[in-house]
Parts: C-alpha cells; sequence; structure tokens
C-alpha cells in the first residue's frame, strides 16, 4: 500500500515503483533463475531501452538491472490473476469493516 510521497507519483512511477518493491521483498528467491515479469502497464516493456532517466529512475533502473529478467506485456483484461490479487486488499479492508 502506497503512503506518503509515493501517492504523488505518477502511474508510471507507481508501477515501477511496485516492480521494485516486490523485487526487493522477492530477491533472495529470483536472483538465482532466469523469470518473466507480466505487466499490464505497457511502457514497462521499454525499461531497458530508455535513454534519459531521472535520478530516481536509474536509481530504480540499477537495481532491476541486477536480476535475470523478461517483461512481457499482458493486458489488464486478459491477467486475471493479478486483477484478482490486486483486489483482494479491498475485499479484506471491506470484510474487516463490517465485523463487529
Amino acid at each position: 500500500k502506497l503512503g506518503g510521497a509515493t501517492l504523488n507519483y505518477s502511474t508510471y512511477d507507481k508501477e515501477l515503483y511496485a516492480l521494485v518493491r516486490a523485487l526487493q521483498t522477492w530477491q533472495q528467491y529470483l536472483w538465482p533463475k532466469d523469470f518473466v515479469i507480466h505487466t499490464d502497464h505497457e511502457s514497462l516493456k521499454y525499461l531497458r531501452g530508455q535513454n534519459k532517466l531521472s535520478k530516481r529512475h536509474a536509481r530504480w533502473v540499477g537495481f532491476i538491472e541486477t536480476f535475470p529478467y523478461v517483461i512481457k506485456y499482458k493486458q489488464g483484461k486478459e491477467n486475471i490473476v493479478a486483477d484478482a490479487l490486486s483486489r483482494m486488499y479491498v475485499l479484506l479492508k471491506t470484510l474487516d469493516a463490517k465485523l463487529p
């Protein structure tokens, strides 16, 4: 869940930040093997081809590049698993709020 300054990030920055945080969380399992990152944010698949980066983006991309990954774009409506997972938090909060 985002808070503070991250709430003001652009959509691209939020998507990139989510990727960085996921890699930080799971890095011990991801580093030894090649893996695929599935995203519904099409511009992330051009991550390696960007020439001009802000300092924040350069830092994030530098971290991401330490992993052996491939990014594949998948339209949001086709990405059923990710859609369900992203809505789970909202559902749990709603259920929790209704419990006495």
